[in-house]
């Protein structure tokens, strides 16, 4: 009985062994690709949506730099107007800029894109509700996790200064 039992598992097993040994029904002669935009920038068109939310980071970068520039004169926080102004730039600036990383073709097919805009999206939401939360240290950190891991290497920091 043993001897029956070890020579089904082994026609078994080479049964299974020749079934991974199969051809290529691919014309193209190569292997299937099997990394799709949803995993960020490597992905199929998402290189060129993580160039351009990128360089739309590196522009708002640019508008922000003489606010922060301002901002950051002060000695511990600013004054009360001073920093609803400050607040108000870099929302409402912030705002029109994730807006047109939302309009960037391949952008919503990019989860690392997406996760990006919406930890954006809800840091500016929260700021606007609440200006003094930019003291937080915490205030647009996951934004800046997001983009990160996303390739968006002009994002990082751009909001948390």
């Amino acid at each position: 009985m043993s001897k029956l039992f070890v020579l089904l598992a082994l026609v078994v097993a080479t049964g299974l062994i020749a079934a991974g040994c199969g051809g290529d029904d691919d014309d193209d002669g190569g292997g299937e690709d099997t990394t799709s935009a949803e995993e960020g920038a490597t992905g199929e068109g998402g290189s060129a949506a993580v160039s351009q939310v990128n360089q739309i980071c590196a522009d708002l970068n640019e508008e922000l730099t003489p606010a922060w520039d301002e901002i950051q004169e002060f000695e511990g926080f600013p004054p009360d107007d001073v920093n609803e102004q400050f607040v108000e730039t870099l929302t409402s600036t912030t705002s029109e800029s994730l807006d047109e990383m939302r309009a960037v073709e391949g952008a919503e097919d990019d989860s690392g894109i997406t996760e990006f805009i919406e930890a954006a999206q809800e840091s500016t939401d929260e700021l606007e509700a609440d200006p003094v939360s930019i003291s937080y240290p915490s205030s647009y950190a996951e934004a800046d996790e997001a983009a990160e891991e996303a390739e968006l290497t002009d994002c990082v920091g751009v909001l948390t200064r």
